[in-house]
């Protein structure tokens, strides 16, 4: 007996294999080695008489449809198989003369037996001669191919227009791309996952690509046990009644903007989100401005979930009764390094409200929240919690509140509270109560003036965000929790790493010592009875520096006179050297020149790196 095995073709030409054995060759061959999803399988499996003499094989069962069989592993699993199929028990034979062949052709559809669409990755297809009569098992000889799926990107609107049929053309592990422009109507709201681990995402953040619910539903709708391979990526998504709605699900979502959503609708339930029976993870998303006409504001969580939010802001949310930001019911929370300000609810949780519930807390900044208890968090009825490295500053008419049920009184709030800034709260833990030191704290605003500081429950007062950076002298920079470890590549709210200088900071940003440079004014005698217009900062920069690492956009400040810059020049030469030039109005320094009791102005000017 001779085996030989035949290699393998290019995988850009037919995929083939062979052996053989016996002067028969055994030829198996799919029309491609690389396939999109989605795409049609043609299989060819071929018998060949290379010998002197004609072949009789028997087989057990009839017709020749019967007598091969084609099966789709992957990992060893098998996904697919043609062995389920009729056969007619009646003995019958093929005869094959020299140099002839016998064939047998099918197609796969890349779905498994239920009809499920399969997933990327490679495969291992196999052919043989299947129902051999037992004096013909020699001629039972399987061949083996490997064929490689790679996901589909699908476009929208390119190939389809409206999101909801690109998701139903999907197979597993594709793509869905989503153009720049603001999506409404049917195919654009109330979109199903339809269960499938695909990605959809925008082209160009959520900055560019907005779905509109026109208060006519829900954005995404997911109910159908999606996975953290089902990833929807950079949308914003505004005015619905519910902004996103999870069902026993539990899928990723990644840079979106959920805000407006549940503004003054005549719906039972609004929210920005509610998570019931389900685990989604979201990430570096912005929930605002969205409305509960019961609780839940931003979020609503119940029955059994388990929600984390990581590296998120959650701001100007309001519920009429509890949890401006987050309720959360009978279910696990947990937050990291994000910022809740400036939410509202009418009773209990300004930020989170807390029901029989779970709930970890860490490196989160909470400032500017309101409600009648708890103005950034209310615990209820026995509620498991953790707050750790955090800042709970500025809220009203207190930090945390804690009943337990059925006698309604207030239980311990120090024994879940540890290496945080709580105003008003919670000494001991290694807990301090001390101004943070806010870049900019926010402030309650007159919504018709906002110039006009007002208090929480003035009916006309929204929240005017600040900046939530810590100063350098702040109290919470290397004092929170010294054994904290940080999972890896965990970043602060700003994407900086957390942790620096050796122990994590308290809040949801790490503060990041500012690049000390040399700047030179021009003019540095200023005449101010002369007609120039400007005061420009020439700013020699270290060579860890780039031109890309400036920041552009914020602008500088000159201190004294306090002043901000009225726009900032990087100029680049052709031999890589480049400079920095700020420019200020000149009027403001010359007011502080003439209040100055020496004529000298020792000016500091701040700016920003991206």
């Amino acid at each position: 007996m001779v085996l030989c095995i035949a290699p393998q073709t290019p995988a850009n030409s037919l995929n083939s294999n062979s052996i053989v054995k016996d002067d028969i060759e055994y030829y198996l061959q799919t029309d491609k080695a690389v396939y999109n999803t989605g795409e049609t399988v043609q299989m060819l499996y071929r018998v060949t008489n290379l010998g002197p003499d004609a072949v009789v094989i028997w087989f057990n069962c009839g017709p020749a449809n019967d007598r091969c069989d084609f099966i789709v592993e992957k990992d060893g699993q098998s996904i697919w198989n043609n062995l389920s199929r009729e056969a007619t028990f009646a003995v019958t034979f093929l005869t094959i003369d020299p140099s002839e062949s016998i064939s047998f052709t099918i197609s796969w559809d890349m779905t498994d037996l239920d009809g499920n669409p399969t997933a990327t990755g490679e495969y291992e297809v196999t052919a043989a001669l299947s129902q051999l009569n037992p004096f013909y098992q020699d001629k039972y000889v399987p061949v083996s191919a490997t064929i490689t799926i790679i996901p589909t990107t699908i476009l929208v609107p390119d190939d389809y227009p409206t999101i909801q049929p690109a998701i139903d053309a999907a197979f597993p592990g594709d793509t869905v791309i989503v153009a720049d422009g603001t999506y409404t109507g049917e195919g654009n709201r109330d979109i199903d996952f339809l269960g499938k681990a695909i990605t959809v995402k925008s082209q160009n953040g959520p900055e560019n690509c907005i779905i509109d619910c026109q208060t006519l539903g829900s954005a995404f709708y997911f109910h159908n046990q999606e996975e953290a391979n089902s990833v929807l990526a950079g949308f914003t998504i505004t005015r619905g009644y519910i902004g996103l709605f999870f069902s026993g699900s539990n899928p990723s979502i990644v840079n979106c903007t959920i805000i407006d959503n549940g503004t003054l609708m005549p719906k039972p339930v609004t929210s920005g989100i509610i998570c019931r029976n389900s685990s989604p993870k979201i990430s570096n998303c912005d929930i605002s401005r969205n409305f509960a006409v019961k609780s839940g504001g931003g979020v609503y969580c119940d029955s059994n979930s388990s929600l984390t939010i990581t590296n998120s802001t959650i701001a100007a949310n309001t519920a009429t009764y509890h949890g401006g930001g987050i309720y959360c019911k009978d279910s696990n929370l947990t937050l990291i390094n994000c910022a809740l300000t400036g939410n509202s609810a009418t009773f209990d949780g300004g930020a989170i409200e807390n029901v029989r519930s779970s709930t970890t807390v860490k490196n989160c900044t909470f400032t500017g929240n309101s409600a009648g208890n708890g103005g950034a968090i209310h615990y209820h009825d026995s509620t498991i919690a953790l707050v750790l490295n955090c800042i709970l500053w500025g809220d009203v008419p207190n930090e945390i509140h804690c009943i337990s049920w059925p006698q309604w009184e207030p239980c311990p709030q120090s024994e879940y509270v540890k290496f945080s800034n709580v105003q008003g709260c919670c000494l001991g833990q290694n807990n301090i109560d001390a101004d943070p030191c806010f870049v900019t704290p926010g402030f309650w605003v007159d919504i018709n003036d906002p110039n006009v500081i007002v208090e929480p429950d003035d009916p006309n007062a929204v929240w005017l965000d600040g900046d939530y950076h810590l100063l350098p002298n702040s109290p919470c920079i290397d004092t929170g929790d010294p054994n904290y470890i940080p999972e890896p590549n965990e970043t602060d709210l700003d994407g900086n790493p957390r942790v620096l200088n050796g122990r994590i900071d308290m809040g949801a940003y790490e503060f990041v010592p500012p690049v000390v440079v040399e700047i030179k004014l021009t003019p540095q005698m200023l005449n101010c009875e002369s007609k120039g217009k400007w005061v420009k900062a020439h700013i020699a920069l270290p060579e860890e520096i780039y031109p890309e690492d400036i920041d552009v956009n914020t602008p500088a400040v000159a201190d004294p006179p306090g002043v901000e810059s009225e726009f900032i020049e990087v100029n680049e030469y052709s031999d890589g050297q480049f400079d920095v030039q700020i420019y200020f109005e000149r009027e403001s320094f010359c007011q502080a020149l003439s209040e100055s009791e020496d004529g000298l102005l020792e000016v500091t000017v701040t700016g920003s790196l991206t």
